[in-house]
């Protein structure tokens, strides 16, 4: 949520501390005078507002303006979502993902592929998919000397989408395409620390992907913290394999500890940079390519890990 509209839900609320419901004037058709004003200067018609606040206790609502007005649902369509999931799986479903091998893993030596395959798990972030690689380990797995195979056939064909065409911020995890193995929402936390003793901060990226660099000519300054996304300037080039973020403005040192998620590389290329750094720090050696591909005939089951329960 930008600042404008922080500021914005913020008035909203003092306002409704005014008591309203006790002076017998619910508000019904008519914006509270502090928020009517904010959305005038910040150049917000009106028309362009749907507001419908209610005790659930009450009969009538506090405030009921535009409600009947069809509006671009934003990240309130979550609500739609989580309850076709829990009606339709349950709460307690859990997604499993599959790990097959394309040969008998013999010594600890895999001579063949490894596949993976997804299932829509919508929550196999860094640390699950280590779990799940450190189980892989424990049935024997080390040394795998086939390519890295990933199978996302569980969704339909064709299900993605061009990550800017919403907002114009393709790098956004949120704008992220679909996938059934979506691996940490193919994201990249980048945290800006002010280096103690020093005007200067450090960008330190989480997962460190050698995939990604990161240049930092960030100068610090002592101006108010405020929209601190918007001082800095950011460059991206490359593609989906290998990517340079170039960092550049001004950083307000008394913004302390900042972080920004972004999503810069293919789903194929991250999951393989991903695993590869991750089999490594597990004592595995792993040096193959990646590729998309149905899981093969004949393919063996190793592991099938469970996500958390739905709800």
């Amino acid at each position: 949520m930008n600042p404008s509209a922080i500021r914005l839900l913020g008035l909203l609320l003092l306002a409704l501390a005014y008591p309203l419901a006790a002076s017998g004037q619910n508000g019904t058709g008519r914006l509270p005078a502090p928020f009517a004003q904010a959305l005038q200067q910040a150049g917000i018609p009106e028309s362009a507002v749907g507001l419908y606040i209610q005790d659930t206790r009450a009969d009538q609502p506090l405030i009921a303006v535009g409600d009947e007005r069809p509006l671009n649902p934003a990240s309130t369509i979550k609500l739609v979502t989580t309850f076709a999931a829990l009606t339709q799986l349950g709460p307690a479903y859990r997604w499993t993902t599959e790990v097959y091998t394309s040969a008998p893993v013999q010594g600890g030596v895999l001579a063949g592929d490894l596949i993976i395959k997804g299932a829509g798990d919508p929550h196999l972030t860094l640390e699950n998919f280590w779990l799940m690689l450190r189980e892989l380990r424990g049935r024997g797995v080390r040394d795998i000397r086939g390519d890295l195979v990933i199978d996302s056939s569980y969704f339909a064909a064709g299900v993605s989408g061009d990550a800017a065409s919403f907002d114009n911020e393709p790098t956004r995890p949120y704008n992220t395409p679909p996938s059934a193995l979506l691996v940490n929402f193919k994201a990249v936390r980048l945290q800006f620390l002010p280096v103690t003793g020093e005007r200067r901060i450090a960008i330190v990226a989480e997962p460190a992907l050698p995939q990604i660099e990161v240049l930092n000519n960030v100068a610090v300054d002592d101006e108010p913290c405020g929209d601190w996304v918007s001082r800095l300037t950011f460059a991206i080039t490359g593609d989906d394999s290998r990517v340079r973020l170039l960092f550049g403005g001004r950083y307000s040192s008394a913004c302390g500890p900042q972080e920004r998620n972004y999503s810069v590389l293919g789903h194929r290329q991250y999951t393989h940079a991903l695993f590869t750094s991750l089999w490594r720090e597990l004592g595995g050696t792993f040096n193959g390519g990646a590729r998309e591909g149905a899981t093969p005939p004949g393919a063996q089951l190793l592991l099938g890990y469970r996500s958390q329960p739905l709800a």
